[in-house]
């Protein structure tokens, strides 16, 4: 692969990157306005027309009305605040089919170029395959919703956010495999870093899939206080659901508590990482590690404070779900220069 093709190629992965990245927040504020439910059937192609007259509007309204969201928590609500959350699932929907599109179009250009050998074709065909199973897989999240409960389920929610997260974080590492990096004139040193950031990336998809669990049960508004969780720094119920396990999928208590002191781990786990790093590895993301984990951690207290009326913040939730996306992704591109420059 020549100069030429690596740029372009790499252009259009930042493109993908970018196109995820907005993605995933349009998925937080759809989350958040609880507007995932208002378009309740999925029509891969012909869904991608919305409702253009007020028949249209009125039937779609109407179909609303059948599930149980309507009926429990918008009774009442009028066509136009129907609009207004139809708005962000079409959007999210939309968002992601111009992802695919955009996927298939630089495959075929790159094709067409001869830009790409066996094992880049191959590549992204897998990219592929991961955003078409994103879409299944988000259909198969609001179904959980339509019937029985009014709203998703926390376990699909939170499986569609981390497919999100796989889907990007392989879009980086496929970007990083094409960056030209100067071999660091002490990469020796790296090897005991590799193992130990392998380990945080593991304890970090945890705290996101924490997140999800949050987001999902709206785990936030029970405990929207702190440092302390209602006034205490172990709260009451932490594993009185039956079977034990259950309590770390289910009990609000015991998943706000983990991903309190899941955060508390990392930020002083993240922060020796880098202060052992920052003299070993030039680079530009060393730098904004420090930064973007006290921003995470700041945002998160936010979130949760702004949650004391009973209703979590759509602009703290959001920015607290993108700059944890931002942090993981800039701890990803550490590590992953690191693997280019180190023998593993």
């Amino acid at each position: 692969m020549n100069e030429k093709q690596r740029t372009a190629i790499n252009r259009f992965l930042l493109l993908m990157l970018g196109i995820i990245f907005i993605q995933v927040a349009i998925g937080g504020i759809t989350r958040l306005t609880d507007s995932g439910l208002s378009m309740t059937d999925w029509k891969p192609i012909l869904g991608s027309i919305p409702p253009l007259n007020a028949a249209d509007w009125q039937a779609a309204f109407e179909q609303y009305q059948q599930i149980p969201q309507y009926d429990i928590v918008n009774k009442g609500m009028s066509i136009s605040e129907f609009k207004a959350i139809f708005f962000w699932e079409y959007l999210h929907r939309m968002w992601g089919r111009v992802g695919f599109l955009v996927i298939l179009m630089g495959l075929a250009y790159f094709v067409f170029k001869r830009y790409l050998n066996i094992k880049w074709l191959s590549r992204f065909f897998i990219l592929i395959v991961l955003y078409a199973a994103q879409g299944l897989l988000g259909w198969i999240m609001v179904k959980s919703g339509l019937s029985e409960n009014i709203r998703v389920s926390h376990y699909r929610l939170t499986a569609h956010l981390l497919l999100a997260i796989l889907i990007f974080s392989y879009v980086a590492w496929l970007f990083s495999e094409l960056v030209a990096i100067p071999q660091y004139h002490i990469t020796s040193r790296l090897k005991p870093y590799y193992t130990w950031g392998l380990v945080l990336i593991v304890l970090l998809v945890i705290q996101i899939m924490y997140g999800g669990f949050m987001a999902g049960l709206r785990a936030a508004i029970h405990y929207a206080s702190w440092p302390l969780m209602n006034g205490k720094w172990i709260p009451d119920n932490l594993f009185f659901m039956k079977p034990f396990i259950k309590n770390f999928g289910e009990n609000i208590a015991t998943i706000q508590f983990i991903h309190r002191g899941l955060a508390y781990l990392l930020f002083f786990a993240l922060l020796q990482y880098w202060f052992k790093l920052k003299d070993k590895m030039k680079h530009n993301s060393i730098h904004a590690l420090p930064i973007l984990l006290s921003l995470q951690i700041i945002l998160g207290i936010a979130t949760l404070l702004a949650a004391k009326g009973g209703e979590i913040s759509i602009v703290w939730g959001v920015l607290h779900q993108i700059n944890g996306l931002l942090l993981f992704t800039n701890f990803l591109f550490i590590w992953f220069l690191m693997r280019k420059n180190i023998s593993v």
